[in-house]
């Protein structure tokens, strides 16, 4: 449904057929539909806009930096925590910029 969506505004947008990030994003998500071997994997994607395909792999980053590089900071705990929150400030703005759900209210 969203991924017709998509489509359907990337065909209607004249700009959309020069903007090479949302032409290969549309090319990859009709693939995909036509491909049997990656229709288990389209939920990795469904919730996002056609180039914000790669978001999820920047949430296992930051959960990454928070389990295994975060303890490695400092035997501090307050320091600890100053680097935990200038990584969240970090991913929280970054999120803010991209908006990168198709759904707005996921956005906020």
């Amino acid at each position: 449904k969203h991924t017709e969506a998509l489509l359907k505004m990337a065909e209607a947008d004249t700009h959309a057929h020069h903007d090479p990030v949302m032409v290969e994003s549309a090319q990859r998500m009709k693939a995909s539909k036509r491909d049997p071997e990656l229709s288990p994997f389209l939920f990795l994607i469904k919730p996002y806009r056609g180039e914000c395909y790669w978001w999820d792999c920047s949430d296992l980053y930051r959960r990454m930096l928070f389990i295994s590089v975060l303890p490695l900071i400092s035997d501090q705990p307050q320091l600890r925590a100053a680097f935990g929150c200038v990584i969240s400030l970090f991913f929280i703005l970054l999120h803010n910029e991209v908006k990168p759900f198709i759904n707005n209210g996921t956005n906020t």
